[in-house]
């Protein structure tokens, strides 16, 4: 029979923090695109229900500004040769000041690393710090404010099995991908090739692929509930078994990150 792999690089299991920002500032802004949820909900209580298709098109132009392509280059060596490795994620940006969220494996071991935003502008990225063990990290770009719209995050501890979500990213490089389903279940614990487990995350059918990791998963009022990691495949694409972190788990690991600045 063959192996089912989960797709899903994590090395090491230890915080750490690579000094590279600017000291005191926020990594997440509370005060910017908190009226996402407003705007639905108003919606929603003037024409009574909102459909499926008008939630996705509200959400995805909320949301799409937010996200992030990230592009790593990282080098290999052999006996022979040094060989140069690229790689494609996602992220969402959770601070004007450039702060972006992504999936430490994402970024791990990156010699380079290049942002994509919404407007297709490119700006070059440095990690801030991170969790190997939570595969949760943070990079830094010294974007213009006015280019980049901080997400608003959510509260994971409330989502419910059936809910509907929405997730955007870059899979297989293709920037600005919606897809979407439900939450499929939760609490689920995800063992990784090294034998590192993710624990309490959400399980989810909607579409992820390579390059999807770092994403965010969004629910139908516009919010951040998690972070879309890992898929469970055994080809390598999606059959429907996708697996993010919780928002609310990421949060705490945010709160080391901005306490060790």
């Amino acid at each position: 029979m063959e192996s089912r792999k989960f797709l899903l690089s994590m090395l090491l299991t230890s915080l750490f923090v690579v000094s590279c920002s600017t000291p005191n500032q926020k990594i997440i802004d509370t005060t910017t695109n908190n009226d996402v949820p407003t705007k639905l909900n108003s919606i929603i209580q003037k024409e009574g229900q909102l459909s499926e298709e008008n939630i996705n098109i509200t959400v995805y132009k909320s949301v799409y500004p937010s996200v992030v392509g990230i592009n790593t280059t990282s080098i290999t060596r052999d006996y022979f040769s040094f060989n140069e490795i690229k790689g494609t994620g996602s992220g969402v940006i959770i601070s004007k000041n450039g702060y972006i969220l992504t999936n430490y494996h994402v970024v791990d071991n990156a010699k380079t690393l290049e942002v994509t935003l919404s407007d297709k502008s490119v700006w070059p990225a440095k990690q801030v710090g991170g969790d190997k063990d939570k595969d949760v990290a943070v990079i830094k770009i010294e974007a213009p404010a006015a280019l980049l719209t901080a997400a608003n995050l959510g509260n994971s501890d409330s989502v419910a099995v059936g809910e509907k979500v929405l997730a955007i990213g870059s899979p297989y490089g293709l920037f600005g991908t919606l897809t979407t389903g439900i939450i499929s279940s939760l609490n689920r614990n995800l063992p990784a090739e090294d034998g590192t487990v993710l624990k309490d995350i959400i399980q989810t059918d909607a579409a992820i692929n390579p390059g999807n990791s770092g994403g965010p998963l969004i629910n139908s009022k516009g919010e951040i509930i998690g972070i879309n990691t890992a898929i469970f495949s055994p080809n390598g694409g999606s059959v429907g078994i996708g697996f993010a972190i919780p928002i609310n788990k990421v949060k705490e690991t945010l709160k080391n990150i901005q306490a060790s600045l």
